[in-house]
């Protein structure tokens, strides 16, 4: 398991190359977020997103989100509702996840076989530079074994998981301690009225103010 030091802007464009060479590959990347430590793998890899399941110990039932670098990539892989275009317009790229039907190039390994599937577009630098070099989605989800906190620092990370599930990490990229930020807001579009699954940092009042109508 390799470890490198993101120093921002000097060295931003040599990491995120390094992790879309390692995602290109089939590799598990940990990398930080503008919220937590995630786990970065080929969305649309069957056998790379079995080796996240392994590593959170997470049931296979239970989906996963993914990360885009913007609306036109989302349209790929998820219908987007009117509703979906305002909020890309307006709250995103940020702290949210927009919980959209699916379309069929996106495999069921992905959604535990939900018909729908959770879409970040994140305000994090790396991240973006990242999603901009690979060109594809990736995994979103925080890397920390299932069921427990998330958390911000690598230190904590490799405490945490277990030499089994380490030994399916083939990279890590250390941004030191992360602010102690919130997961996501998780809002799910795909039923009426739109309803918040999770508080995180965007607000239920700037999500009714965008969307003009009442949510739950």
């Amino acid at each position: 398991m390799e470890v490198i030091k993101y120093q921002g802007t000097a060295n931003i464009l040599d990491v995120a190359v390094k992790v879309a060479t390692v995602l290109k590959k089939g590799g598990v990347v940990i990398y930080p977020t503008e919220t937590t430590y995630g786990i970065a793998a080929a969305a649309l890899s069957p056998k790379a997103v079995r080796k996240i399941y392994a590593i959170k110990g997470r049931a296979f039932n239970k989906p996963l989100s993914v990360m885009v670098n913007g609306l036109a990539m989302a349209e790929k892989y998820v219908e987007i509702t009117e509703a979906a275009k305002n909020i890309f317009a307006t709250l995103l790229p940020g702290p949210l996840t927009l919980i959209l039907k699916k379309k069929k190039i996106v495999p069921d390994s992905l959604t535990g076989g939900s018909a729908t599937l959770g879409l970040r577009w994140p305000a994090y630098p790396l991240v973006q530079r990242l999603l901009d070099e690979y060109g594809l989605p990736i995994t979103a989800t925080s890397a920390n074994p299932a069921g427990e906190p998330p958390l911000y620092e690598v230190s904590n990370i490799t405490e945490k998981f277990g030499a089994v599930p380490l030994s399916l990490i083939d990279l890590v990229i250390d941004a030191g301690p992360l602010p102690h930020q919130l997961p996501s807001t998780v809002l799910d579009l795909t039923i009426n009225p739109p309803t918040i699954l999770r508080e995180g940092p965007v607000s239920s009042e700037r999500i009714t103010a965008v969307l003009g109508c009442s949510i739950k």
